[in-house]
């Protein structure tokens, strides 16, 4: 029995010992990604031409000015955010779901924007900026299906 438990404990030291020697290196990790807590998120979403907010899954037939960049302005007053995997995801829908080149009708304006929220004191309240990035035009979809992005 005894040799059991010396034996678990060395294991148990060995792994701790690994991953900390080691780094970021799973299994060997002391999960360091979770050391800090995050401050701040942001959602895609469009905005139509009667200023209320939509989800881009509910549009098709897209046609945008510019190219996709999802990043603000460097002249714009929105905060920076990191990397996010949404992006990709709406950049994926849009290029998947392009205008034809004669296809004109019953698309709308639209503004893809970017709504940052963000927790400057731990006790006080979120700050919400929406900050608009790209503007498109896009046809509202005839099916009753929207899918989730």
């Amino acid at each position: 029995m005894r040799a059991r438990r010396l034996l678990g404990i060395t294991c148990i030291v060995t792994f701790w010992g690994t991953g900390h020697f080691l780094g970021e290196f799973y299994p060997f990790s002391p999960l360091g990604m979770f050391n800090q807590s995050t401050t701040s998120a942001s959602r895609l979403f469009v905005r139509d031409a009667a200023g209320k907010a939509r989800e881009i899954g509910r549009y098709e037939a897209w046609r945008c000015d510019g190219q996709l960049d999802f990043h603000p302005a460097a002249a714009s007053t929105c905060p920076a955010v990191g990397f996010s995997a949404y992006d990709d995801i709406v950049r994926d829908w849009i290029v998947a779901h392009p205008a034809a080149a004669d296809d004109a009708a019953d698309r709308e304006a639209l503004e893809i924007t970017r709504r940052v929220f963000r927790i400057a004191d731990p006790t006080g309240p979120v700050d919400v900026t929406d900050c608009p990035l790209l503007r498109c035009t896009a046809r509202r979809s005839s099916s009753s299906w929207i899918p989730r992005l």
